[in-house]
């Protein structure tokens, strides 16, 4: 009976480690492949394809897996020897915990991952935070075992373990739920039918050229005297203010009127501005057909299945997996890792970086010529709109006549390209580069929208076309957050003839563009279109977008030029 009580403790002793080895297995993996990708997503759920449901089913094995490799792993160093587990151990705890504080106290100081290039040596005290952080927690834990012993400490440590991803997975659930995050995205499948389709009585074209700064435009028509020639029928707005100085808000704001001032989610605000768009009220009234080349389109809103080349996707995407996982853990990385780890976790663009496969576009029309377009998804690069856009020019001569009904019925054609957008990889003739500039991407954009031009012109469409060449938002080089509202606007109204682009520097603003397309289709000239004109005084409402640490829009008033950040007034 003695010999028994005295082998119990140990025997008790000798279960701890297991139970500890299978906590941090599942801390550690719940960590990098369920709280960090997922967390990620529910907070920028917009950014990308897919959604909850796929990438559950791809992150949960792999949740698994990795907790019975790490719980294998310390297990064999327990039977190797104790000490090895236990190094093991502590190594393994410090990095969760690590990972924790990196990604959750220290991210907001990291540059935008866009494609720019990072000067990482310039980021030198981010790298004395991180390390650190690791020195800080081994310090914390050496104590714990001089004060404690290893045994007690291993005790602290393992209900650390639990209790912080147990807060984890609490505040992952709410995220979720707060932002929709569980549910299954509708697909709407944004395809090429009808790309270069026209009408030979009237079309309203907006050729929409992602971030570009009116300043700098101006810097590139200086340069491009020829320009001035290419787009003499058109009046150059070079007081235009935009709403937002993102896409995101930027577009829906553009086709509606309607504000989005944060008091509901997201993509109900997106939904409720195609919803209640005049201009698209307008163009379904009067059987335009629509054709809208964006992906900025509310898959749960009914009108949009009206346009021409928005269709439903019956069952989406499937990932790429070995893409998927590869870039899953660089997104989780570039916020969570070590600071010398963060350079290898650059992801440029989400959608273009984390492919699909089988995309299974159903019920989509089918035929010869604009029609065979039906099933291709629109690219909104520069160069695949480019091939597009040459390639059409190529087959004027050659291919068959639109069907008749085509050429009587109004067009409406609205494309967003990526125009001067990061990274910068375009010269100024459209050659992909690893030394193209933002004034580079601009003049190759310029070269696209004369391209077009041309082509309606070829068409004979080019008259009896309204055709609006703008950005969605200006840009900062400097990443001024409050320099990014001053987009380039150029309007041509039906039947106007210059002899030279006109310039006005009247007071526009997004706000105008309802009443502009309604005036525009109605016949009215660029200066008529506007209510507002050169020397007239107005203050403009629009609002800037701040990343961390408020990550929302906050509403401004500019009192003056709408490119000068000095009567610029934040309201809110």
């Amino acid at each position: 009976m003695t010999d028994n009580t005295k082998k119990e403790p140990n025997k008790v002793r000798e279960k701890r480690p297991y139970v500890a080895a299978a906590l941090l297995a599942a801390a550690l993996s719940f960590f990098v492949f369920l709280y960090a990708p997922l967390e990620i997503y529910f907070t920028n759920k917009v950014e990308f394809w897919f959604d909850f449901p796929m990438m559950i089913r791809i992150d949960l094995p792999l949740f698994f897996i990795s907790t019975a490799v790490i719980l294998g792993v310390l297990l064999l160093a327990h039977v190797i020897h104790k000490n090895v587990y236990r190094i093991l151990f502590l190594a393994g705890s410090i990095f969760y915990f690590a990972l924790y504080m990196e990604g959750t106290f220290f991210s907001n100081f990291l540059p935008k991952s866009d494609g720019r290039h990072i000067d990482w040596a310039a980021l030198s005290s981010h790298r004395l935070i991180s390390v650190g952080i690791y020195v800080f927690l081994a310090a914390v834990i050496v104590a714990l075992i001089l004060i404690f012993k290893y045994q007690k400490t291993e005790e602290v440590l393992k209900y650390g373990l639990g209790g912080l991803s147990l807060v984890l997975l609490i505040t992952l659930v709410t995220v979720g739920i707060r932002n929709n995050g569980f549910a299954k995205k509708e697909v709407a499948a944004v395809t090429k039918a009808g790309e270069f389709e026209f009408s030979s009585t009237q079309n309203v074209i907006v050729f929409l050229i992602d971030a570009v700064d009116a300043s700098a435009f101006e810097r590139v028509l200086a340069n491009h005297p020829e320009y001035r020639e290419n787009f003499k029928d058109f009046t150059y707005f070079s007081n235009m203010l935009s709403g937002y100085t993102q896409t995101n808000n930027s577009v829906p704001h553009m086709v509606s009127g309607v504000w989005d001032e944060g008091k509901e989610n997201y993509l109900d605000y997106r939904e409720r501005a195609f919803d209640e768009s005049p201009l698209f009220d307008r163009l379904i009234r009067e059987n335009y057909r629509i054709g809208f080349y964006d992906d900025c389109v509310p898959a749960e809103c009914a009108k949009v299945y009206k346009f021409q080349n928005i269709k439903h996707a019956s069952s989406g995407r499937r990932p790429e997996l070995k893409s998927f996982v590869k870039n899953q853990l660089e997104l989780v990385g570039y916020r969570y890792a070590p600071f010398d780890l963060k350079r290898f976790c650059i992801i440029d663009n989400i959608n273009a970086e984390f492919k699909s496969v089988g995309d299974e576009i159903t019920d989509f029309a089918s035929g010869e010529g604009e029609n065979s377009k039906a099933g291709q998804l629109y690219d909104y690069h520069n160069d695949a709109f480019w091939s597009d856009l040459s390639g059409y020019g190529m087959r004027l001569c050659t291919r068959d006549a639109w069907p008749p009904e085509h050429m009587e019925t109004p067009c409406f054609r609205w494309y967003h390209i990526e125009g001067g957008h990061v990274p910068f990889i375009y010269d100024e003739n459209m050659n992909i580069t690893d030394e193209g500039s933002y004034e580079q991407n601009i003049a190759a954009s310029m070269m696209m929208a004369d391209s077009l031009t041309r082509i309606l012109k070829t068409e004979r469409v080019y008259d009896n076309s309204v055709i609006i060449i703008t950005a969605d938002h200006g840009f900062s080089e400097e990443d001024i957050v409050e320099d990014r509202n001053h987009p380039i606007f150029m309007v041509k109204g039906m039947n106007e003839f210059h002899k030279t682009m006109q310039t006005s520097d009247a007071p526009v603003s997004f706000e105008d563009l309802q009443e502009m397309f309604i005036r525009l289709m109605d016949g009215a000239g660029a200066e008529e279109a506007f209510d507002w004109h050169e020397g007239d005084a107005r203050d403009r409402d629009c609002y800037v977008y701040y990343n961390a640490p408020l990550w929302t829009n906050v509403k401004h008033v500019q009192h003056g030029h709408a490119g000068d950040r000095s009567t610029l007034e934040r309201v809110q």
